[in-house]
């Protein structure tokens, strides 16, 4: 008995490449359904809120998820609000060199906090970053019952599946950030210069990436 509780434990305390797909995946999942969600309640319109080309995934909660799963498991032993304090703060900065990213780089933005208390540059808020702090509250909370979610889809069929679902995704982020890449190199006048490039141009135009990724808006 007390075997099998140590190799459990061990288990549960094992970061592995499979745990962090499922939990990216379902991050990325939930992610646009809670968005969809909101988005109904608010307005009264549902609306998909993705960041990929092909899958219906939002891949900043996807990465939020597996870093909320990480930093829960090496940090179990210290105080709740210590946890809390780190995980809020690292999605807060996850949230910030996006938001960056796509301002700085692509001349664009995904979301908008101007309107919001004690923003940056409407990149991050106050608010949101206590949204963050309730999630990994949460989820220091119920880190239990995920590592018992876990070990449900562990064995061979389950790692073929994430082998499998992750060259799928793979190629489908690498088309995905090429034509967002191509999206606003067309926006500012560059034309096309490999057969890549053309393809994208031809199958991904730009009224096809303004209905699919909904909130994204050229700064200038």
């Amino acid at each position: 008995m007390r075997t099998d509780n140590v190799v459990t434990c061990a288990d549960e305390n094992e970061i592995t490449y499979d745990k962090l797909f499922w939990l990216f995946i379902f991050g990325s999942v939930i992610g646009v359904l809670m968005e969809g969600t909101y988005c109904f309640i608010s307005n009264g319109n549902w609306e998909t809120h993705v960041v990929s080309l092909l899958a219906p995934l939002n891949t900043l909660y996807g990465t939020a998820t597996s870093l909320f799963y990480f930093g829960a498991t090496k940090m179990k032993d210290k105080k709740l609000a210590s946890r809390v304090f780190i995980l809020m703060s690292c999605a807060t900065v996850l949230e910030l060199l996006c938001g960056l990213f796509l301002r700085n780089v692509l001349n664009m933005r995904a979301w908008n906090y101007d309107n919001n208390l004690m923003n940056y540059k409407g990149i991050i808020c106050v608010s949101f970053s206590l949204i963050w702090g309730a999630v990994s509250l949460a989820f220091c909370c119920m880190l239990p019952k995920i590592n018992s979610r876990l070990r449900r889809i562990k064995g061979r069929g389950w790692h073929i599946a994430c082998i499998v679902l992750s060259i799928i995704f793979l190629f489908d982020f690498f088309l995905t950030w090429k034509s967002i890449f191509r999206w606003s190199q067309r926006n500012e006048g560059i034309q096309a210069e490999t057969f890549l490039e053309e393809i994208i141009d031809y199958e991904f135009p730009s009224d096809f990436m303004k209905e699919r990724f909904i909130e994204w808006k050229f700064i200038k």
